[in-house]
């Protein structure tokens, strides 16, 4: 099956493939990705699914884009999300609802900052960001700090993190690490240290406060859990050494 995209200066002929709750759309040069691109989506939507108790979801598409400019054209045109253009050389993914857009990892080495090894760890950390969305009252108001501390935990990207993020596991043994403040205000440091905050939440909450944080807050995470900002910081920070084992 083809799909086709137009706009005033080009049109993009799609192929389709689907496999279970997931289609990938990829024209031919790409046609050697989408297993892989299949598998990867499957073991991550079936993790979030089975993390956050969805039981049924309508599935989700994804799009392995050729190029970095009908990356951007199909972000802007199609899934109608402003982003800046061209795009940053970081951004590689963006999910919007149930949909996906992918640059083709075929052109990561020359038109990203990553390398192609990084492709499983990020769809299925996007995956994590469809099901969060799919749940969620109202995902714009959601902080950065917990939708990425979401996406990076339970798509087990924390694991590797600390060989990609070294002020990681310097701050917690210099006891640097920023505060709560920062986090929330700073995109670097809510990828850096999120998860963090989000483990330490599953630890002391449970897994059953995460599914309620998910489905019922946007902005109001630290009310729900009976704390401040600077309540939170505190005992967060006072955990974080304990975490250093599992990191090294």
């Amino acid at each position: 099956m083809r799909i086709v995209y137009t706009d005033q200066d080009d049109t993009m002929d799609y192929e389709r493939r689907t496999q279970g709750l997931i289609t990938v759309e990829f024209i031919p040069i790409d046609e050697y990705l989408v297993s892989e691109t299949l598998d990867h989506l499957s073991q991550g939507l079936t993790s979030a699914m089975q993390y956050f108790r969805v039981d049924s979801f309508p599935g989700m598409c994804a799009v392995l884009a050729p190029s970095r400019a009908e990356f951007d054209r199909y972000i802007t045109d199609v899934l109608q999300v402003d982003i800046e253009i061209p795009s940053n050389p970081g951004r590689v993914a963006l999910p919007q609802q149930k949909n996906l857009a992918i640059l083709s990892p075929r052109l990561w080495e020359e038109e990203s900052t990553l390398s192609p090894h990084h492709f499983g760890p990020i769809v299925r950390h996007e995956t994590v960001h469809i099901i969060e969305e799919y749940l969620s009252p109202d995902i714009e108001k959601v902080p950065r700090w917990w939708s990425e501390g979401l996406a990076i935990y339970i798509s087990d990207q924390w694991i590797t993190l600390e060989q990609e993020k070294p002020e990681l596991i310097a701050g917690i043994q210099n006891n640097t690490a920023p505060s709560f403040c920062s986090l929330c205000q700073d995109v670097n440091l809510a990828y850096v240290w999120g998860w963090t905050c989000v483990m330490y939440i599953e630890l002391i909450y449970g897994q059953n406060m995460i599914n309620t944080l998910v489905r019922e807050c946007s902005d109001n995470i630290m009310a729900k859990l009976g704390e401040t900002d600077s309540s939170f910081e505190e005992k967060w920070k006072r955990w974080l050494p304990l975490l250093e084992s599992s990191l090294t």
